[in-house]
């Protein structure tokens, strides 16, 4: 989000909100990335007095509606700089634990978008479940870079992003809370955001570690749950190679659980790499 306003025009960025439940939502985040009110026909809100709103058709939906602007101003936009402008979703593994049918939606958009020099789409998600249900779609090839990873910021970035662009700390503090954390962005820009509102460093370290508790049970990697034995070796494994990380199909070889795995990923306990096919701890604090 920060790096698309920091580009400036030609960049769309939305965010995909944990609470979203349909294509409709999604337009919904659309139009408000775009700030366009939908404006339905008087055609359609007069079948919608008569026979109600569910007559209203799918070309009249929120989602239609905002992509459809937003098809207007790209091609506004090419026209004006001769180049494709840039249409971000952000978080969208949030779709794939309640309607993964609309990531293949996105996807195909994307793909016609794409062959019509319209515009570009890029998706952004922290789960490896989003990736292989992307990879099985015909659109995938597409991808002029299939994935590019996000890296963690080093103790330097951390720094500077604390001190010189949050503002929310000196030099001292920063390094302090990169010892940790580590440089998760996510994570990072969430003590920020404690730190401005008043929250010191000991609130932030205990509401940090309850966090994580409840993404270890809810994992149900927590004494007497299900995963709780046969997680150690995997643990194990992470922290001899937690500087690299851990192959996928090795991990996989030591617990014989795909499910499990999953389940660590989703709960924010380990982190998936895809340019080298590796699984680490999601951040210095969980390890």
């Amino acid at each position: 989000k920060i790096a698309a306003r920091k580009v400036g025009q030609g960049v769309i960025y939305v965010n995909i909100h944990e609470n979203l439940n349909d294509s409709e939502g999604l337009g919904r985040e659309l139009a408000r990335a775009i700030n366009f009110k939908q404006c339905i026909s008087f055609m359609g809100q007069l079948a919608r007095k008569i026979m109600g709103p569910d007559s209203i058709r799918f070309e009249d939906s929120k989602w239609e509606s905002a992509l459809n602007a937003f098809e207007r101003a790209a091609a506004v936009y090419k026209k004006k700089y001769k180049k494709l402008p840039v249409l971000v979703f952000d978080n969208i593994n949030v779709l794939d634990k309640v309607h993964p049918e609309i990531i293949d939606l996105l996807q195909d958009n994307a793909k016609m978008s794409v062959d019509s020099l319209k515009y570009v789409v890029v998706f952004v998600t922290n789960e490896r479940s989003v990736l292989n249900r992307m990879k099985e779609s015909s659109a995938w090839s597409r991808a002029s870079e299939p994935v590019t990873e996000i890296e963690d910021f080093t103790e330097g970035e951390t720094i500077d992003y604390l001190v010189n662009k949050r503002k929310v700390c000196n030099d001292a503090e920063a390094k302090k809370l990169h010892e940790l954390i580590g440089g998760r962005i996510t994570v990072l820009n969430s003590m920020a955001t404690r730190i401005e509102d008043k929250k010191s460093f000991e609130d932030i370290k205990q509401n940090l570690f309850t966090k994580i508790s409840k993404q270890f049970r809810k994992a149900e990697i927590n004494e007497g749950q299900l995963y709780h034995e046969k997680v150690k070796p995997l643990i194990k494994a992470l922290l001899e190679n937690d500087d690299k990380g851990l192959e996928y199909n090795m991990a996989l070889e030591i617990v014989q659980d795909d499910t499990m795995l999953d389940e660590l990923l989703k709960a924010n306990v380990l982190a998936y790499h895809p340019a080298k096919d590796t699984l680490t701890f999601h951040s210095r604090s969980v390890r």
